[in-house]
């Protein structure tokens, strides 16, 4: 049986609706405005650029650091005065197309979050605790927060059974929304990273069309906690006018 291949060209130009008289460009624009993540999300498909999609890779800010010191550009940071943190994604099922097991490990400095350490990896659910207690037992945070969902659930409980200082952070089920104070905060200069990130870094300029975002999940409650402690604060104060 043969098949016949139809090919079509489309003859718009780049940035032109597809029924201009219908829904214009200029009410794309509009919708472009109010949330690019949401625009990105439910018009763009899967876009992928060099330069990023909602993330955009010239908004990666890197730090320098010795064995005493963190560098945030001129600033010198003693690593002893650091306040820890962990924010932890358990990832459900062992396949090819689940998200890994995540944790983003992250210092708070006023505004600014200087991203320590990440991880990533299938793990089965049987391991999680195990897991937990390395991270922890390398990096000393105040407390680590866990999405609480079926699996993050049991890990709380088990953790506050233990005694262990751990936080549930409630999902709301939207992952683009829950990014959006992310997106500024790296639009800001807030977000600093070290050489060697490269998954988290390669999750950011994908997302939200990226096969696996569980890291950028991870860095978005990060930065949901940071505003969260600085509750005192309004949005104009950590962002400017």
């Amino acid at each position: 049986m043969k098949h016949n291949i139809i090919q079509y060209h489309d003859p718009r130009k780049k940035g032109e609706a597809l029924w201009e008289t219908w829904i214009g460009a200029d009410i794309y624009e509009g919708i472009k405005k109010e949330s690019e993540i949401e625009f990105a999300a439910l018009y763009q498909q899967s876009p992928t650029t060099a330069e990023g999609n909602i993330f955009k890779a010239k908004h990666f800010k890197y730090y320098k650091e010795n064995e005493d010191f963190i560098y945030l550009a001129d600033e010198a940071i003693k690593k002893r005065d650091l306040r820890i943190y962990q924010t932890i994604d358990p990832a459900g099922t062992v396949s090819q197309t689940a998200d890994d097991f995540a944790c983003i490990t992250f210092a708070i400095h006023g505004n600014n979050i200087i991203i320590l350490d990440t991880f990533n990896e299938q793990a089965l659910t049987t391991t999680h605790e195990n897991i937990m207690m390395t991270l922890r037992d390398k990096w000393n945070p105040i407390y680590q927060a866990v999405e609480k969902k079926i699996f993050g659930l049991n890990i709380i409980q088990n953790a506050a059974a233990k005694g262990i200082p751990v936080k549930p952070l409630l999902a709301d089920g939207n992952k683009i929304y829950r990014a959006e104070p992310l997106q500024v905060h790296f639009q800001n200069g807030l977000v600093w990273f070290k050489n060697g990130f490269s998954a988290l870094e390669k999750q950011l300029l994908e997302f939200p069309n990226g096969k696996h975002d569980d890291l950028v999940d991870c860095l978005a409650y990060a930065c949901l906690l940071l505003l969260e402690k600085n509750n005192t604060l309004t949005i104009a104060d950590i962002y400017g006018d």
